[in-house]
């Protein structure tokens, strides 16, 4: 059981009471309950005929039955799907089939879903004790998928979202942005009429083998509500001298909070609302009752006196679920003082300071422990005038800036120059002769900058309108900027390959000897939002192999994007999804070989809530006061735990678990999680500490086993 010490959340009287005393910071939209956000247009289907729906037989389907179970209202019904994973190899899911007519005029589809409830299954047997023959395990953790066909028999699959065990929740999808497209007329056009042909459920479960249930219910068309999305009606206020909302441990959490009067809802005073500081987990720590007898800032003061993820959420007092109600979240990590890190640190972010990101993001990722920071400074940028090549100011300005706070760049070399070849790939020797002479000026004029990667996802054609590179002409261009690169700065560091998805393009990128003159290369193994795990361990594997049979020689990895957005649709992950794939991303790459990883990126680069280059980051865009999301402090919790520690061991024990285990000089930290609770792990004597993801104790003789990272710290044996 997940317990926290004392955390003390009371009104405080202080000094602080005027308004020229605190600084007003937007709170972010941090709603993330479909239910809330988007409202139903119309009933599609029901999904109360179990007659219409059948288990699909194929290939890759799990064995499933369909009947008639219970809705998600009283006296309501429902599709209750039974299903075996039968352990056939490759991909296998759920998959049941039906069909539904979708509306020439809807825009979003949607349905309730449930994964079966844990408790209504027998009981655990104690740890250490096998499970039994024949254990159902009702509740899977299942990412749900929907596919429609179009009227040229094209179809389309979207993303839900992941089940919940015991818990209805709502799966929206953008008709306009499908996860994948394939047959029929394949032009990527979803063609009216169109229609739902299925409902796919992935397994995830480490198990060969395993059996439960779920149920849907509800399908309609659905439309978003913007302004459900953006805190309203209450502001909230820090001491000006708060630059960032990261705290020391067992400092003062000082805020205050204050009436818009723009509201209605909170233009008759005094307001009572309602205060109820949360983890990532959902867990209420405490609640307390907060009235606002004025337009002046009430102060507030909070104590948590452990790290951690927090999030302070302010409610109307007896609306606290209204979707349309005034709502503001105060979101803030307390973290203890990070470690020192040096350049063998593999933790990294991607970041767009080249993109005019303000200097005040820099601090925080020092804050975390992050020692790289992954950028551009564009060859456009740098000559704009034929022959006449420099830095422009602000490139040095961030330069500068992280190397103050102790940051290492990785400088991406990127891009065409419309001043050659109309903007083209580098693909004449005029051309790559001119781009080497860019990068020599880089090396030459930063000598602080040791690390440089060639390009950005060449074949992927990133920034080039468009328009994709071939492989084969990469291998000149990576070797005559190399070239240039270490005649400038000998000790420098040129990484290759430029972060392609997968390894089937190795041979030609680092044909020509490129491999063999490359210091490491780099792959951007994107795979949100599915969770990273066997497949992804492969994934790494499987490249290096190929960089490694391509380069004649082995070849360190690099990891110079990856990520899982919080976007609000089928794409995104909410915050506990996103920092528990961080987490597992991490380990996995840094048990595999992986050199360094950045993630991608550091902080959400625009508001629109919908879109995922928008809400990638680990912390909230800076007009919400670079606020932390919780994968920031998982993030954090990940550098310190694993600093100054040695991994002995990993891989997927017998009985499914993720195993790794550190050895520091003298403790050894134990990691462990699974797909799917089914197990727990005894605590021995020698436990010193037992921490969740973020760093907060677990407090229990038995630690569960699920989804989420756990880390038993124990003397050394």
């Amino acid at each position: 059981m997940f317990h926290h010490l004392s955390i003390a959340l009371a009104l405080v009287v202080c000094s602080l009471s005027l308004a020229d005393d605190w600084r007003e910071i937007k709170p972010p939209p941090t709603r993330q309950d479909l239910g809330q956000t988007y409202e139903r247009v119309a009933v599609l289907d029901p999904l109360d005929d179990a007659t219409k729906w059948k288990g699909a037989e194929h290939g890759q389907s799990a064995q499933a039955s369909v009947s008639t179970g219970e809705g998600r209202a009283p006296g309501t019904k429902g599709l209750r799907v039974i299903y075996t994973f039968t352990g056939r190899p490759g991909l296998e899911y759920v998959d049941v089939a039906g069909n539904i007519p979708i509306p020439d005029g809807a825009t979003a589809v949607g349905l309730w879903m449930k994964a079966g409830d844990p408790t209504a299954q027998p009981a655990l047997p104690p740890p250490g004790v096998p499970m039994p023959p024949g254990y159902t395990m009702r509740g899977h953790r299942l990412p749900a998928r929907l596919r429609v066909l179009d009227a040229n028999g094209e179809c389309f699959q979207y993303n839900l979202r992941d089940l919940k065990p015991g818990e209805w929740v709502l799966g929206v999808a953008s008709l306009d942005n499908p996860g994948v497209h394939w047959g029929g007329d394949n032009n990527g056009k979803l063609d009216r009429p169109c229609r739902v042909a299925s409902f796919v459920f992935d397994k995830i479960v480490n198990s060969p083998t395993a059996q439960g249930e779920l149920t849907i219910a509800e399908f309609g068309s659905y439309r978003i509500v913007p302004e459900r999305l953006q805190p309203h009606g209450i502001k909230l206020f820090v001491p000006p001298t708060q630059s960032l909302l990261v705290y020391d441990l067992n400092q003062p959490i000082t805020l205050a909070t204050a009436p818009d009067p723009a509201d209605k809802a909170m233009a008759t005073l005094p307001v009572r609302l309602s205060a109820t500081l949360v983890d990532p987990f959902g867990k209420t720590l405490k609640t307390q009752a907060v009235t606002l007898a004025a337009t002046t800032p009430t102060p507030l003061e909070l104590a948590p006196q452990e790290q951690g993820a927090y999030d302070l959420r302010l409610r109307l007092a007896g609306k606290e679920g209204a979707p349309d109600a005034p709502w503001a979240d105060f979101r803030f990590a307390v973290l203890p003082t990070p470690p020192a890190q040096d350049q063998t640190s593999p933790w990294g972010v991607s970041t767009h300071f080249g993109q005019h990101w303000p200097l005040a993001v820099m601090p925080m990722i020092a804050r975390a422990g992050i020692k790289f920071y992954r950028d551009e400074i564009s060859w456009g940028n740098v000559e704009r005038e034929p022959g006449k090549l420099a830095v422009p100011d602000r490139f040095r300005e961030y330069i500068a800036e992280g190397r103050r706070l102790g940051l290492e760049p990785l400088i991406i070399l990127d891009y065409a120059n419309k001043l050659y070849d109309e903007g083209n790939f580098p693909l004449t020797p005029e051309t790559r002769a001119a781009f080497a002479r860019y990068a020599t000026t880089l090396a030459t004029e930063l000598p602080a900058i040791r690390f440089f990667e060639v390009w950005n996802e060449w074949c992927g054609g990133c920034g080039m309108g468009g328009r994709k590179g071939t492989a084969a002409d990469y291998a000149p261009l990576y070797l005559e900027a190399a070239k240039a690169v270490r005649a400038a700065n000998p000790q420098a560091t040129v990484i290759g390959i430029g972060g392609e998805w997968d390894g089937k393009a190795f041979g030609d990128m680092m044909g020509q000897g490129a491999g063999a003159a490359m210091d490491g290369f780099s792959i951007h193994p994107y795979m949100y939002p599915g969770l990273p795990g066997e497949g992804f361990a492969k994934h790494l594997t499987t490249d290096a192999e190929r960089a490694e049979a391509a380069a004649g020689k082995k070849l360190p990895l690099w990891i110079t994007e990856i990520g899982w957005p919080t976007e609000l649709d089928g794409r995104g992950s909410d915050w506990l999804h996103q920092a528990r794939c961080l987490v597992r991303m991490m380990l996995i790459a840094r048990a595999n070989g992986a050199q360094k990883i950045c993630w991608y990126d550091f902080k959400d680069d625009g508001l629109k809530l919908t879109y995922n280059e928008n809400n990638f980051g680990l912390v909230h865009h800076e007009q919400f006061g670079l606020a932390p999301k919780p994968a920031y402090v998982a993030y954090a919790h990940l550098i310190n735990i694993l600093h100054g520690r040695k991994l002995v061991r990993h891989g997927l024990s017998p009985n499914g678990h993720w195993v790794m285990r550190l050895e520091g000089p003298d403790d050894m930290v134990d990691i462990f999680w699974t797909e799917q609770a089914t197990d727990r792990r005894a605590v021995g004597a020698e436990a010193l500490r037992v921490e969740d993801m973020f760093g907060q104790p677990i407090y229990t003789e038995a630690v569960p086993i699920s989804p989420d990272p756990v880390f038993i710290i124990s003397r050394r044996r």
